[in-house]
């Protein structure tokens, strides 16, 4: 989910748009539709020997939030400088 800074956002926008997507997927494509375990971050791993970030989904019966852009700000910034 696109963000600015998901501490300042209104819960209503977060929730709005979470219920928009259940509305459009409409049970077909719920397996699509990641979470992730709250305050969870990406953690460096090795891909093909190269650095990558990786974030898996929640464990069932976790609190969960979904995952946001800037989850990944740091890392995209990263990419972006390389």
């Amino acid at each position: 989910m696109d963000d600015t800074n998901p501490a300042k956002e209104e819960v209503e926008y977060v929730d709005s748009i979470l219920a928009d997507v259940n509305w459009l997927i409409a049970g077909w494509a719920d397996h699509c539709l990641g979470l992730k375990s709250r305050g969870a971050t990406p953690a460096a791993v090795a891909t093909s020997g190269r650095e990558d970030h990786y974030m898996g989904p929640a464990a069932p019966g976790a609190a969960t939030e979904p995952f946001f852009a800037s989850d990944y700000f740091e890392e995209l910034y990263g990419y972006a400088v390389r």
